[in-house]
């Protein structure tokens, strides 16, 4: 293992600077990416993306069956709450063309909360018994049907000839494929781009304009600079629902590395804020696959 990793850690979030500084940031990390070159990775070794992951997991009682008493996503509603982490790491080799591993781990319970959530974890339990560590081969990065035919890739290279280079018809791209309308459109629309921009994979062109469509909204603060790595936070004012993405940025590199969603929620379950999901981001050069 060599040359180039990316590790973003806990960091203390403080407020700190205002809207014209995150778009700054943002303006910063496109002209690094437009700049930026694809990661040398030298022939018969492998790009390693890590992506450790952590997603609050709620359970209703007053759903229908035991296996969907944690579809209700709906914190106001829900008796408690567990957050389940998992890692997912992703081999790239040198020549895209040749094999792609993804390595999956056994997503384990990290933290419980509510008077029920003992109830909780013995349904989570239940329901997870059988999940096992996996490894997936994808010959050039192809994820296809039972029939053979390409269903996805895992660098998105399917979709990028249709994204607008101009941030603007960028941004209203991924409205318009929200389905959705106001802050929900954008709120799906910046967590669209950032889990794009954290595997790291786009064209640089696209990288840059992924970061100047971020900068077109005027809802995100910097909260926090820890040495190289700087942390925005964007606030959507949802009607009954307050929450905030924020997404961590290595600010010599102009690359994501980490992303945390939050909700403000009134309610004793929970601490305020709570965490609906996390990912932390971290990228090696590897000479093997780790596979379980």
């Amino acid at each position: 293992m060599a040359a180039i990793v990316i590790v973003v850690g806990a960091v203390v979030l403080v407020p700190l600077r205002p809207g014209s500084a995150a778009a700054e940031v943002l303006h910063d990390a496109a002209s690094l990416s437009a700049e930026a070159v694809d990661i040398d990775v030298p022939e018969g070794e492998f790009l390693e993306v890590q992506t450790t992951s952590t997603l609050l997991s709620l359970w209703d009682v007053d759903m229908p069956a035991q296996w969907a008493r944690f579809n209700n996503g709906d914190p106001r509603a829900a008796e408690a709450g567990l957050s389940v982490q998992s890692t997912r790491t992703l081999y790239v080799p040198s020549n895209r063309d040749d094999t792609w591993v993804l390595v999956d781990s056994a997503p384990q319970v990290v933290a419980e909360y509510g008077a029920r959530a003992d109830d909780a974890r013995s349904d989570w339990d239940k329901l997870n018994a059988a999940t096992r560590p996996k490894s997936t081969v994808y010959p050039g990065g192809v994820s296809t049907t039972p029939d053979g035919g390409a269903r996805s890739y895992f660098d998105g290279r399917d979709v990028y000839g249709e994204m607008p280079r101009d941030p603007d018809a960028l941004l209203d791209w991924w409205r318009e494929r929200s389905g959705l309308s106001g802050g929900e459109a954008d709120r799906w629309a910046v967590s669209g781009i950032a889990q794009g921009l954290s595997v790291n994979l786009m064209p640089a062109d696209l990288r840059a304009a992924m970061f100047e469509a971020l900068a077109l909204l005027d809802n995100a603060d910097v909260i926090d600079t820890n040495g190289a790595q700087t942390t925005l936070a964007f606030a959507w004012d949802l009607g009954a629902r307050s929450i905030e993405t924020r997404l961590t940025i290595d600010a010599e590199r102009g690359l994501l590395v980490g992303t945390k969603e939050l909700e403000h929620l009134d309610r004793e379950l929970f601490p305020s804020p709570v965490v609906l999901q996390e990912s932390v981001v971290s990228t090696s050069i590897v000479d093997a696959t780790d596979s379980p």
